[in-house]
């Protein structure tokens, strides 16, 4: 799959949810671009991913 932009191999990540763990994202938010479209996240622990997608994850931060 690709992640903003790069190929990743991760056999082991099933979900959106999962992959959120993978990068170490679950404890911010972060909103999920999955094929040009935007995931709520009640739906992250739901959607499948698969090796085709091409997924953008936005972090938001602060600051001034």
């Amino acid at each position: 799959m690709i992640v903003n932009g790069e190929v990743h191999d991760l056999p082991g990540v099933k979900t959106v949810s999962d992959l959120l763990q993978h990068f170490q994202l679950t404890d911010r938010p972060v909103a999920v671009d999955k094929n040009g479209i935007i995931l709520q996240a009640e739906q992250f622990a739901s959607t499948p991913i698969s090796s085709s997608d091409v997924i953008e994850l936005i972090e938001f931060t602060g600051g001034g």
